[in-house]
């Protein structure tokens, strides 16, 4: 999960925040943050952070899954690994989805 706040200046750029916070109240109230494309300076409340999900795991892991069962089994072997594999992305993809959606509606 990525958390971010949307720039008040005109760019309206999302700032992201480097923060393993679960939920807002482990933010700090009110924290100062600069934006990377417009260099505006501005005071930021906790309740103006938002949370999105990271990129999708799940095609990179069936990808490496396929490779890697490919060169231990052989043909049979990529689609295991890659059945596999993406599966356990797609399980990442899932526990991500459920923080993002705690962390909001925090």
């Amino acid at each position: 999960m990525r958390l971010y706040v949307v720039c008040h200046n005109r760019s309206h750029a999302r700032i992201y925040i480097s923060s393993t916070a679960q939920i807002r109240s482990q933010l700090p109230y009110v924290f100062e943050l600069q934006c990377p494309l417009c260099g505006n300076r501005d005071v930021y409340h906790n309740r103006e952070v938002l949370a999105e999900e990271e990129p999708t795991k799940v095609p990179v892991g069936a990808i490496l899954g396929g490779i890697l069962g490919a060169v231990i089994a052989g043909p049979i072997g990529a689609l295991g690994g890659a059945i596999l594999a993406g599966g356990v992305g797609a399980g990442a993809d899932n526990a991500d989805r459920q923080a993002v959606e705690r962390f909001n509606s925090s």
